[in-house]
């Protein structure tokens, strides 16, 4: 049974393995197995989805039309297919909205020098 949500910042905050999935696909269609190869590359090695969680996560972003099965016969091969994911509409808007609150959040951090790339503020009283 398919959720909805009425907004889409009733999907905000997304979880980490929600958000990296749906950076890991992009404008792709991939598999689970590169999904998680893309992940983990794109993070330094920072971020690793064991196989339960990427397919758990998968599901459910299925089940809310985060994400869709991309259908084809160049997504078949012989002996079996894998099942191959595509970002639906939805998916690249919820993805645009969280990538605008990490934002948001990212300038307030290095406004209070919390980041690497900002100096300190004077804080002399």
């Amino acid at each position: 049974m398919k959720k909805t949500h009425r907004t889409v910042e009733g999907f905000l905050p997304l979880s980490t393995p929600m958000y990296h999935i749906l950076l890991a696909l992009g404008a792709r269609r991939m598999h689970g197995y590169a999904m998680m190869e893309a992940v983990e590359t794109r993070s330094q090695g920072r971020i690793s989805l064991p196989p339960g969680t990427l397919y758990n996560t998968l599901a459910k972003m299925l089940d809310v039309g985060l994400v869709s099965e991309a259908h084809g016969a160049e997504y078949e091969r012989k002996g079996g297919s894998r099942r191959h994911y595509q970002v639906t509409s939805l998916g690249r808007e919820v993805a645009q909205a969280e990538s605008a609150r990490i934002q948001l959040l990212l300038s307030i951090a290095r406004e209070e020098g919390l980041t690497d790339d900002s100096a300190a503020p004077d804080r002399a009283s």
